[in-house]
Order: C-alpha cells, then structure tokens, then sequence
C-alpha cells in the first residue's frame, strides 16, 4: 500500500482535511436547522380580519382591513394593513391589554399622520416614555396615500413585560371612524399573543 500524505488509515482513506469538512459541514447544517426552528417560534402572532369598506364613510377613510399583533422575546410589533382604495386617516389608535384577570386596556397608542408622523404610548391618560418605540409607515402602490400598512413596535418593558398582550384597534378622520375594527358595531379584541 502507497503512503498519501493527506491519507490516513483511521479515516478509512478518507483524507483528515475532507473528515473535518464533512464534521463541519454537518455542525453548520445543524446550527441552521436550530435556527430556522427557532425563528417562527420567537414571538406568538394572532391576526384579526376586518371587512373591507365597514369604515364610517365606507372605504373612502381609514378603513383596516387586518390587523397582526406579535409577542416577542424583547418587542411587541402591531402591523395594520389597509384596504387599498381608502385614504390613510388622520390617526390610528391602538390598545394593549396585558392583564387577562382584569379586562379593559392598561396601555394604548397613538400614531398621529397630520402632525409629523408622531407614535405616542400612553397609560391612563398619561404619556408613557419609552426609548426603543418604533413606526414604519408605507403607503400603496400608488404612494398617493393610500393603502398600504403601519407597522409600531415597542419593548415589551414599555408595556410591563407582560406574558400576554392583545389589541384592539380604532382610526379616526374627523367623522370617518372604522372603530369597528373585528366587529359589527364596536373594536373587537384579538385573541391573546403569549410571550415568545
């Protein structure tokens, strides 16, 4: 038998440079894996639909059309997505509640779209500080101010770092109210996101 220099015996002709690729190759394989399972599991998300055109003045304002809540590890990301023939209204607001044996919402939010683009968090009346407070606003296709989505996020400590957190939304342009976001005649709940 011929001596190879990157040959061994123990390796079962295997060079020692090709064993360790393969080692790592299936440690970096495992590693991926880990993490792509641990992805989708890092925060609870519940959705809510809401018909299109039930706004006060049908779709012409500030109608939502759905609206995800997600409860992370570090942050709790509300998404309102809107029909795409309504106008973007001038306010959403949003409220938390983060207590299940004691209904009714401990925090709400604010986003203001005709001063500034301003998202504000609040607790019985008062303005929560909050470093870490997040929007992303997008308007449709057309950038005409209409349709689209927003997306606020905050760190769940700004809300008490809850267990479980779910919503109701409301938007607001003058009298053109969808303060039936998930339901017939008033904001319904989502259901409860747990701590991801």
């Amino acid at each position: 038998m011929s001596f190879h220099p990157f040959r061994s015996r123990r390796s079962g002709g295997r060079s020692p440079r090709r064993a360790a690729g393969l080692v790592s190759g299936t440690v970096l394989t495992a590693l991926v894996a880990a993490s792509l399972a641990v992805g989708p599991a890092a925060a609870d998300s519940v959705s809510l639909r809401d018909p299109k055109g039930d706004a006060y003045f049908g779709d012409e304002w500030g109608d939502v059309t759905k609206l995800v809540l997600r409860h992370g590890r570090k942050r709790v990301v509300v998404t309102v997505t809107l029909n795409p023939k309504t106008f973007w209204p001038d306010f959403f607001e949003g409220r938390f509640d983060t207590k299940p044996k004691d209904p009714g919402s401990e925090f709400g939010f604010y986003f203001g779209t005709e001063y500034g683009h301003s998202l504000t968090l609040f607790t019985g009346g008062e303005r929560v500080r909050c470093s870490g407070k997040r929007h992303r606003d997008k308007y449709g296709p057309d950038g005409k101010h209409t349709g689209g989505r927003l997306v606020v996020s905050f760190p769940r400590k700004c809300l008490g770092a809850p267990k479980k957190v779910r919503l109701k939304m409301s938007t607001a342009q003058e009298h053109a109210i969808d303060d039936r976001v998930g339901g017939d005649r008033k904001a319904r709940w989502t259901r409860w996101a747990e701590r991801g």
